[in-house]
């Protein structure tokens, strides 16, 4: 038959306690350790250190050496032209528009200087 463990564990309080397993918080002691920095003058020494003299120097970028002269290269190849492009003509027939009909115009020749409205006779 099993029995239910109830001793306590050697390093804490009994089972189920807070102290039973305990483990520090990391982010914790960080945190904790970081406001002791502060609060005794470490973050001002800490700017002092940075604000030492920067030395800043200008370098000139080197330049390399020059490529070597080509030794006995033989001539480039010599490129012929394409030939002309050949276009087969179209096997469609087209045929050309029909010549339009000549177009028929009437001209009235009237009195000079006489306008009649359409429906109204002139007295005269």
């Amino acid at each position: 038959m099993l029995r239910a463990h109830t001793q306590a564990m050697p390093f804490g309080g009994p089972e189920g306690t807070l102290v039973s397993g305990y483990a520090p918080n990391p982010p914790l002691v960080l945190h904790l350790l970081l406001g002791w920095g502060l609060l005794n003058g470490l973050a001002q020494r800490m700017i002092e250190v940075i604000k030492a003299p920067i030395e800043t120097k200008i370098i000139e970028e080197t330049k390399p050496p020059p490529p070597p002269p080509p030794e006995n290269l033989p001539p480039p190849p010599k490129f012929a032209p394409p030939p002309p492009s050949f276009v087969p003509p179209p096997e469609v027939n087209v045929n050309p528009p029909p010549t339009p009909a000549p177009t028929i115009t009437t001209t009235t020749v009237g009195r000079p200087g006489h306008f009649e409205r359409p429906g109204l006779r002139a007295h005269g």
